[in-house]
């Protein structure tokens, strides 16, 4: 019995035409992020960021100099390699990582040794530059002269092969969804499904509607914003994790209040998502928004 697995992992198990089979493991990280940790029964380790080769081949001595050599010859450049194996001589798995895309009929020229049983590429399409740190995001903005919120959005249409309008739909989507998670239980309170809150937003707005808040205008809604959200989320609302469901009124709870307060636009709100996004990502990249991996405040 396993004992160490992540609490949000799956397994799937695939046969194709020729009966052949393999099981892949993976793990959610949180904030899209995830990680293969499993394929077959030898455990291994890549996100699928990038355009990766996976050889399955025998442990024997020059193969993993081959693959490179098979790279290098149609200047592949490798960002990462990892060989795994179950013991000496059996079984083992190259997985190559590389940071642009990988040439159509490379699977074919590795195939050529002896030794590799087979080879998988995962593609990724239509790749963008990507950036990993704050650093390079702004030196992206900087040479493509375009604001963080656009390099997200652009991000989004690229990874996400989404059409521009499909994305900038989403995006409405979702805004809608942050409105009536947020606006609705002031309206209409709601009970917890275990019934300890419910009613507290609409507190909120009659007192700041009083004169008696303490606040500020700005800072009240934004809190009253941000309960009524909470409200939603434990009563079995629909909400936007953003990015999780724990912190899923402070995104919409800081966002409507500044719309209402400065009468910002919904497209302006919409950038400024796109903006939070990006944030979001770097923190998820370099650490975690998971509460199953970081800690409740992660």
């Amino acid at each position: 019995l396993e004992t160490d697995i992540h609490p949000n992992t799956v397994d799937i198990h695939m046969v194709n035409n020729n009966g052949q089979e393999m099981t892949v493991r993976g793990e959610s990280l949180g904030g899209g992020k995830v990680r293969i940790v499993k394929i077959n029964s030898v455990q291994v380790d890549f996100s699928g960021e990038y355009s990766a080769i996976i050889v399955i081949h025998q442990d024997k001595p020059g193969v993993a100099a081959y693959i490179t050599k098979c790279l290098s010859d149609r200047n592949v450049n490798i960002a990462f390699m990892r060989l795994f194996r179950e013991s000496k001589g059996e079984i083992a798995y190259t997985i190559v990582e590389s940071d642009g895309r990988l040439p159509e009929d490379i699977g074919n020229t590795i195939r050529k040794n002896q030794h590799i049983h087979e080879v998988m590429i995962v593609q990724m399409r239509n790749m963008m530059r990507e950036f990993k740190n704050a650093k390079e995001l702004l030196a992206l903005c900087s040479e493509k002269d375009l604001p963080i919120s656009e390099i997200m959005r652009q991000r989004e249409i690229i990874i996400g092969e989404m059409q521009e309008q499909e994305v900038n739909a989403r995006m409405t989507h979702v805004l809608e969804i942050m409105k009536e998670a947020a606006f609705s239980p002031i309206k209409h309170p709601v009970k917890s499904m275990g019934g300890l809150i419910g009613g507290e937003s609409k507190k909120l707005f009659l007192h700041q509607a009083s004169g008696k808040g303490i606040c500020g205008e700005l800072l009240e809604k934004a809190i009253t914003y941000a309960m009524a959200t909470l409200e939603t989320n434990a009563s079995m609302g629909l909400i936007v994790a953003s990015p999780t469901a724990g912190s899923a009124g402070i995104v919409p709870g800081l966002l409507l209040a500044l719309q209402e307060v400065y009468n910002y636009s919904d497209k302006y709100i919409q950038k400024a998502l796109f903006n939070a996004g990006a944030i979001a990502y770097l923190a998820m990249r370099n650490a975690t928004v998971a509460g199953a991996v970081g800690g409740c405040q992660a």
